[in-house]
């Protein structure tokens, strides 16, 4: 049995039930119930909750049958006759894990980690404790002030702004409107939409214009609640895993940017990741289950952020060939490449269509 220390939230929570069934575990969080501040679009698929054997029904505010995607002239939708996402209350969702860990035989701290120092152990600092183990795991989101204090790799991000808002949308389909950065997002709950955006630089400046321009069709009403945060972008040879003589660090979570480059989320990853710290060869183990499927939301990202890539022409492409997304999946980017290969080799013409999408 080894005593461990785990510093971070949701998915510092969810690792450590897998953690504590062998191991002591300290898990170190300075939120709980409604002190846990909201930093994502809360956009959980249906078929992740099923993958991380949660049941979503405490904290479901809305449920998701489809997508809506806009490029500047075109528009291309995916709509479904079942559920395919949830919007979830990001809140009670963090806290049933947490819970779910300290039920579990997690000793829970609600303190804030404001130091590590490497030595004969590690030693995490609050403002009134200390805490030593020879075995850490780092969760602590897209927070990087405690990886830089252990000259650990930082990934590259990106900023996004969300607004909770009453913005004219339908009820169960999700909107993405594609920019150069990444896409901005309404995302409907009960009686207001989420709507946000992701990319580099000023991120309110093109918050504000995008409603501005949404006003012009549509009713948007008074903001009611702003949330930021940073998306880490996934890198594959970013490290997840590190030896200090005979200690041992792991990352997870967006602190290991375990996130899809697609779409930003990092939940469902996140998660599946951090099953795998009890293992021997973490990073073995994580990247063998999800490493590929972030690998190809990346090479997907890249494709979309060509310079030279027409999205009005990307979306006339994806209404000739509809069908192959309606069995694709949020997270699991291989499904649509093998659709996409199985109508390349039905449809070999569309290399036309490509080319004339690149250049």
């Amino acid at each position: 049995m080894h005593k461990i220390i785990v510093v971070g939230g949701v998915i510092g929570a969810y690792g450590a039930k897998f953690l504590v069934e062998n191991n002591e575990v300290t898990l170190i969080e300075e939120h709980k119930n409604e002190e846990q501040p909201v930093h994502c679009a809360g956009l959980i698929s249906k078929s992740g909750f099923e993958r991380l054997k949660i049941n979503p029904d405490k904290f479901i505010l809305n449920k998701v049958r489809g997508a809506k995607f806009f490029s500047q002239n075109i528009s291309f939708e995916i709509r479904t006759n079942e559920t395919k996402a949830y919007v979830i209350n990001r809140k009670m969702f963090d806290n049933e894990l947490l819970n779910s860990a300290i039920d579990s035989g997690v000793k829970f701290i609600n303190e804030r980690a404001i130091d590590i120092q490497v030595g004969e152990n590690f030693t995490v600092r609050t403002k009134k404790n200390e805490f030593k183990a020879k075995n850490l795991v780092m969760a602590t989101g897209a927070n990087y002030k405690l990886h830089r204090k252990l000259n650990l790799m930082v990934p590259k991000f990106l900023n996004a702004l969300q607004y909770e808002i009453f913005a004219e949308c339908e009820s169960d389909m999700v909107e993405l409107h594609l920019t150069k950065d990444f896409f901005a997002w309404l995302i409907p709950v009960r009686g207001y939409t989420r709507v946000g955006i992701a990319g580099y630089g000023n991120v309110k400046e093109k918050l504000d214009t995008f409603i501005k321009n949404l006003k012009q069709h549509r009713k948007v009403g008074e903001i009611l609640a702003r949330q930021a945060g940073l998306i880490p972008i996934y890198a594959p040879k970013f490290k997840t895993e590190y030896k200090f003589s005979d200690l041992n660090l792991r990352l997870a979570g967006d602190a290991a940017a375990q996130v899809k480059a697609t779409t930003g989320g990092g939940v469902v990853m996140g998660c599946l990741a951090a099953r795998h710290l009890a293992d021997k060869n973490y990073e073995n183990g994580w990247r063998k289950e999800i490493g590929n499927e972030l690998y190809l939301h990346l090479m997907l990202r890249k494709f979309l952020n060509r310079k030279s890539i027409r999205y009005d022409d990307m979306l006339l492409l994806a209404n000739k060939h509809k069908h192959i997304f309606y069995s694709a999946d949020m997270d699991i980017a291989s499904k649509l490449l093998k659709n996409l290969t199985a109508e390349f080799v039905r449809h070999p013409l569309m290399i036309i269509d490509i080319f004339k999408i690149l250049f």
